[in-house]
């Protein structure tokens, strides 16, 4: 239940979990320092250029001239992590990867750690929580803790957000301002990552839904808390959005955030031409004049092409980045206004259900993530066998045993997914029989759809595992109660 009290100055309470988080730390500083190198992605060069726009013009809040290029640095991407580059550049000099790879470490640590106070918050035991954060800090979000990429960034301040949430209406009667204001705060730093930050905002809505329910004041005085709690925590961010869009706008004449969904808006539609939902006649949705332009460079998917479309869209039609966008978004709508069942059955394909529900927990994944995103490792499988990536040879002992205890946590975590999946009726049934309280009804609730609207959020457009890294913890505290609700209902043999 939220009510649970924990004082945050009470070391003993979370002396085992910081123990178990400095081992953690300690066993990624030495590999950075002598096995591993930070990890460059194709996306890092746009933050590159962009940290190297700043600290050529000395300003953080410095901008290219407006209308040079069909997608340009310093409007694509949100100005944040390119400045956390740029510091580390100015700190560490050429040892600057490193240097903002440790950073990334500390604060993924002190996400670690809020996972452990969310899970006691919505009360797991301490050995259930410290589960929570063991695979959390050695998760999905673990390589990308070593990468040049705002993920890791993104997902602990998220999580740090999701916290003070939750804890915001944790009491009945009162609303805890300050941590509503943490919330928001924590968000805002999401927000300057990446702008879809401001729609994820969606996911924190139920809590506010449970605060107001948990009124005892009855329905006028619920209303009145719920629109209290969403002014709180809505103002400082929309003010801030303003403000950004207001200084966009200054350069280019245009209110927006950052133009990163030019490409977006393209991929999905263009994603299930070529699996086989949608014909190419859905090029008939776009604008006459841009059919002959797309029908040239959509021969087969991938996501440069898109690129390439935004450029001939530029050059040949003298677009703007800001006109490109306004041309997906109205591409997408319409797609989905003349075929929303296949456009929805798309959106189910793409959202890799079950490869999501098995990151619950998932230690030995590092190392199946570091052979598929860098050269470092090898990863062992009989997949990898028959096609012949590997031979017999690279097979040992050890990667045998990885493998197979790979698969073994796999397994459990589909196990802990699925009972997430199901924690609406189990906690319906359990209630309905008198053995859980109508405040864990809620919470259960809160938790399953907080989860489920962000992954919508982003199955929408575009989804992908590693923007997915903050709700994980969440789906795997709701399996936990999941799994002691129906051992509730065992022991009373209902």
């Amino acid at each position: 239940m939220l009510e649970q009290k924990i004082d945050p100055k009470n070391f003993s309470e979370y002396r085992l979990v910081l123990c178990l988080l400095g081992l953690i730390l300690s066993i990624k500083l030495y590999l950075l320092f002598y096995v591993l190198d930070p990890i460059f992605w194709p996306d890092t060069g746009g933050y590159l250029g962009y940290a190297d726009f700043i600290l050529e013009q000395g300003n953080i809040f410095a901008k290219e001239k407006f209308g040079l290029a069909a997608i340009q640095t310093t409007y694509f991407r949100m100005f944040g992590y390119p400045v956390f580059i740029a510091i580390s550049k100015i700190l560490f000099g050429d040892f600057w990867p490193k240097g903002l790879v440790i950073l990334q470490f500390l604060i993924s640590a002190v996400a670690s750690f809020y996972v452990y106070r969310f899970s006691r918050l919505l009360n797991l035991s301490k050995g259930f929580s410290l589960f929570v954060c063991f695979s959390y800090a050695t998760g999905a979000g673990l390589v990308f803790d070593f990468s040049i990429l705002t993920d890791s960034f993104f997902a602990s301040f998220l999580v740090m957000a999701l916290f003070y949430a939750v804890r915001s209406v944790s009491k009945e009667r009162h609303i805890a301002y300050r941590d509503l204001f943490l919330s928001t705060f924590f968000l805002i730093c999401c927000l300057l990552l990446r702008e879809g930050a401001f729609v994820l905002s969606l996911c924190f809505m139920p809590w506010f839904i449970l605060g107001a329910l948990k009124e005892t004041g009855g329905f006028f005085m619920g209303s009145v808390r719920f629109v209290k709690l969403c002014i709180s925590f809505y103002a400082p961010l929309i003010t801030i959005v303003i403000f950004l869009q207001m200084w966009n706008h200054s350069f280019s004449g245009y209110y927006f955030l950052a133009t990163g969904m030019q490409a977006v808006y393209f991929q999905r539609p263009i994603e299930l031409v070529y699996d086989g939902l949608l014909s190419p006649g859905m090029m008939d949705y776009l604008p006459n004049d841009y059919q002959s332009a797309a029908e040239a460079v959509f021969k087969k998917f991938v996501f440069y092409e898109i690129i390439h479309f935004n450029d001939l869209l530029y050059k040949n039609f003298d677009l703007n980045a800001i006109q490109i966008l306004e041309i997906g978004k109205h591409f997408y709508m319409k797609l989905w206004m003349a075929e929303p069942g296949l456009m929805f059955l798309g959106v189910l394909k793409k959202m890799k259900f079950l490869l999501f529900l098995e990151q619950s927990f998932r230690p030995l994944g590092f190392f199946k993530d570091l052979s598929k995103y860098t050269d470092y490792f090898t990863w062992v499988s009989f997949r990898n066998l028959r096609l012949g990536k590997i031979t017999g040879a690279d097979i040992s002992v050890g990667t045998y045993l990885l493998y197979v205890g790979n698969m073994l946590t796999q397994a459990f975590s589909l196990c802990v997914g699925f009972a997430f999946v199901g924690l609406p009726l189990v906690t319906w049934y359990a209630f309905a029989r008198g053995l859980i309280k109508r405040i864990d009804v809620l919470n259960h609730l809160s938790l399953w759809f907080t989860v489920w609207i962000f992954y919508g959020v982003y199955a929408l457009i575009h989804v992908e595992i590693r923007y997915m890294i903050a709700i994980i913890p969440l789906m795997f505290i709701g399996g936990i109660r999941a799994f002691q609700t129906l051992n509730s209902l065992r022991a009373a043999r209902l």
